[in-house]
């Protein structure tokens, strides 16, 4: 059974026998503490346990990773003085990111890559900032389509107004990846039914407000998941102004350090969560296989099954007491309920063949206009490469 996940990938080769069952015997006590019986959910993932309180283990990294990887709060999607229409310095726009806690932050001006070579442009505390530009398919860049470019040298050639496919490929060519952004922003929207092959992300939650559209964005996205395609969620907050707050919305990325390439490797994984801001409720999904349930599987992961087995799923929400938690897969949300502790927990599995591609993935919203607040990439099960 095959994992297409470079982070995951021999795992179990060291895992001690003996460490996996006591694992799987904390884990069954834990699931006899749940405080609440769920729905069971539709096929074919079935829900088996709702965890609160101190039943719900207490780190967001399973022990077989802690050491290697850690959560890192990424700041995408940024503009500086150096965008027409930004009048942000860019040393306060990154001194106001690095005092919100993040720990990675994109710089993506129209069509330029000069404030990579500012002298503002460098570490701040724990803060790394990463190289790129958003990318605009006409000429001017005032009109659709726009992309971050992702992590990429400040000696890339200008490409405004190159076609989609030209410039995907320069981009991957010199390390960098691509994440269309707002794709149905009045205007400024992705011109293209389906994004083209070697797009790396999407960004399904722009920080712009209504004028992005957000809720058809990720219509969008799930649109492209039923189709068998793998492309990462992403957050962007479209900062022009040095007041705004750079993590609204934030992503949280499993990596193994918030070094651009690291950094750009979780966004290609698809290990990534996005939140309405730093201090706002996450989501977690982790998988397991063998039933001893250490669940050290993240989210992004494709699982490619040779024979008919159990995937376990655990969803995990921090800060989200209140909030309504929804699982989806391919083609249709299939539960539905309410937290009602933090943290919280849910437990899952299906039972899956070789031959059954499915996903999973969660989303939690919450007021009279069921606003999304938190979200997780899939899980995948069976998917081809994009």
């Amino acid at each position: 059974m095959p994992i297409t996940s470079p982070l995951v990938r021999g795992i179990r080769a060291w895992w001690p026998r003996a460490a996996t069952l006591l694992l799987a015997a904390a884990a069954l006590a834990t699931m006899s503490s749940a405080t609440n019986e769920p729905a069971k959910g539709t096929g074919p993932w079935e829900v088996h346990e709702v965890l609160t309180g101190a039943a719900v283990p207490t780190n967001d990294v399973p022990p077989s990773l802690r050491g290697t990887y850690d959560w890192y709060l990424f700041a995408n999607h940024c503009h500086s003085g150096y965008s027409r229409d930004s009048s942000a310095d860019l040393a306060e726009l990154m001194a106001g990111a690095a005092a919100r806690g993040a720990d990675a932050f994109s710089l993506n001006d129209h069509g330029t890559y000069e404030g990579c070579d500012d002298p503002a442009f460098q570490q701040i505390g724990d803060m790394i900032p990463i190289c790129g530009e958003e990318w605009s398919g006409v000429q001017g860049g005032s009109d659709a389509p726009h992309a971050v470019v992702l992590n990429v040298p400040s000696t890339m050639p200008h490409m405004t107004g190159w076609p989609i496919a030209d410039m995907v490929e320069e981009v991957h060519a010199a390390g960098g990846s691509v994440i269309a952004n707002h794709p149905f922003m009045i205007g400024l929207g992705w011109p293209e039914d389906r994004l083209s092959p070697g797009i790396d992300g999407v960004e399904v939650w722009n920080g712009t407000g209504a004028f992005a559209r957000n809720s058809q964005a990720l219509a969008w996205w799930q649109e492209h998941l039923a189709e068998g395609r793998r492309i990462t969620g992403m957050g962007g907050t479209d900062i022009h102004e040095a007041s705004r707050n750079a993590l609204a919305p934030c992503n949280y990325v499993l990596a193994r350090s918030p070094n651009p390439d690291d950094i750009q490797d979780a966004v290609n994984e698809g290990r990534v969560g996005i939140s309405k801001n730093e201090t706002g409720p996450r989501v977690y999904l982790w998988a397991d296989l063998d039933g001893a349930l250490p669940y050290d599987i993240p989210m992004g992961t494709n699982i490619e099954l040779a024979s008919a087995a159990d995937v376990y799923v655990r969803v995990r929400v921090t800060g989200g007491e209140g909030e309504a938690i929804s699982l989806h897969i391919h083609d249709r949300q299939i539960w539905s309920g309410n937290v009602n502790a933090d943290p919280w927990e849910l437990r899952a599995s299906a039972r899956l063949g070789p031959q059954r591609r499915t996903l999973l993935r969660a989303e939690l919203r919450s007021g009279p206009r069921n606003g999304l607040d938190a979200l997780s990439n899939p899980i995948y099960v069976n998917y081809p490469d994009d």
